[in-house]
């Protein structure tokens, strides 16, 4: 997912922690995930599915990569 804000250096040590931790968390528990491709259209209608949370006027892209986990689709950069 693509973080657009910035945090205080301060807070990034603990706050990556704590992403990790939650990272580990979700791999142990071995949530249905999947990675497509899809049209950019077709990508912003399925992850606008549920809140309008994506602008995909900022993606250039013809092609967006769509991961899914737990049935929550995000588009994906690919970092």
């Amino acid at each position: 997912v693509e973080y657009k804000g910035s945090i205080p250096p301060g807070e990034r040590g603990a706050l990556l922690a704590d992403l990790q931790s939650a990272f580990d968390d979700l791999v142990g528990e071995d949530i249905a995930t999947t990675i497509e491709t899809l049209p950019k259209d077709d990508a912003e209608k399925v992850c606008n599915r549920l809140a309008n949370n994506f602008n995909f006027s900022e993606i250039q892209e013809d092609d967006v990569r769509v991961v899914t986990v737990a049935g929550w689709p995000c588009p994906c950069g690919g970092t």
